[in-house]
């Protein structure tokens, strides 16, 4: 079963600092308390997709202090207690805490030994800074710079637990770059860093290894899910628009979740904050969605 959750922006009654060490003892009672997280292990889990502003404070005081939030323990009570695969999808208006409320899931999982796979927002992707480049695929474009950076960010935050998981099959990304199973996983993802041009092949890689990972749990978090289906994306040559899902690596995000063949639990979050070329007027989710994103997210309801 999947549950969608609406966050809206309240008057929260905060009570005392939480005290605790270990985040997997957070529960029910530490809701609408404050509780702090060393910045060295924000800066370790979240070298990007960390609200800048929480961050510098974080910075000057060298932790990071934030309510936990109902929703955030909902979904990990939800996590905690059953095995089968989850969807969440986190709806409001934009700075009403959705972001939070998945990086606190997030932290959980991490300090629970769970692969995460986080795309800290699509629209980065959707409307990217840097070189498009035509892909291999008919239609498709890769970005060479933004995927090598996710990567990055993806080694980075499930470091200690990448160096256990083996490939369970052979790949190959170009005539000379491939590799066999039983590879390291990690081993594969610094090969995507360090040669941009296979970057997507490995990203697909990823999925495809961490969606049928029996040696651990994983959780798939995904913001501004939305971008995934803006109808358009780039202006390619100065005169065609690309649809969002002709994005290489939206393309295979989409298709792993869509197809089911991602069997983790999956959390995703809609805004308009970096929403272009579309006029929305409220943040109810089936606008924000729009026919084909409601169709695709049939079966969170």
């Amino acid at each position: 079963s999947s549950r969608i959750h609406r966050l809206l922006s309240t008057t929260t009654s905060i009570n005392e600092v939480a005290s605790f060490k270990n985040p997997l003892d957070l529960q029910a009672d530490y809701v609408n308390q404050i509780y702090c997280v060393p910045q060295s292990e924000i800066k370790s889990y979240f070298p990007q997709g960390f609200p800048r502003r929480l961050y510098d404070q974080g910075e000057v005081v060298g932790q990071v202090c934030w309510i936990f939030r109902d929703p955030s323990w909902k979904m990990i009570e939800c996590l905690k207690q059953e095995n089968n695969s989850k969807k969440f999808l986190l709806y409001g208006p934009d700075k009403c805490g959705k972001t939070i409320s998945m990086l606190q899931v997030i932290h959980h999982c991490l300090n629970a030994g769970w692969i995460v796979v986080h795309i800290p927002s699509v629209f980065w992707w959707v409307h990217p800074k840097s070189e498009v480049k035509p892909s291999k695929q008919p239609g498709m474009y890769d970005l060479p710079n933004e995927t090598c950076m996710w990567l990055q960010y993806f080694r980075t935050m499930n470091g200690k637990e990448l160096g256990k998981i083996k490939l369970g099959q052979d790949y190959s990304w170009t005539m000379k770059e491939h590799s066999s199973k039983d590879d390291e996983l990690l081993k594969v993802i610094e090969q995507g860093i360090m040669k941009p041009n296979i970057a997507s092949g490995v990203f697909r890689t990823v999925l495809n290894e961490v969606s049928q990972l029996k040696s651990h749990k994983v959780l798939l978090a995904v913001d501004d899910f939305n971008g995934c289906f803006s109808q358009k994306s780039l202006l390619i040559n100065g005169k065609e628009w690309i649809k969002a899902n002709q994005i290489s690596f939206v393309n295979h995000l989409l298709s792993y979740i869509g197809q089911k063949k991602f069997t983790g639990h999956v959390i995703t979050a809609l805004s308009k904050r970096l929403l272009r070329y579309q006029n929305v007027g409220s943040y109810d989710y089936k606008e924000l969605l729009g026919p084909e994103g409601m169709d695709f997210s049939k079966d969170y309801e």
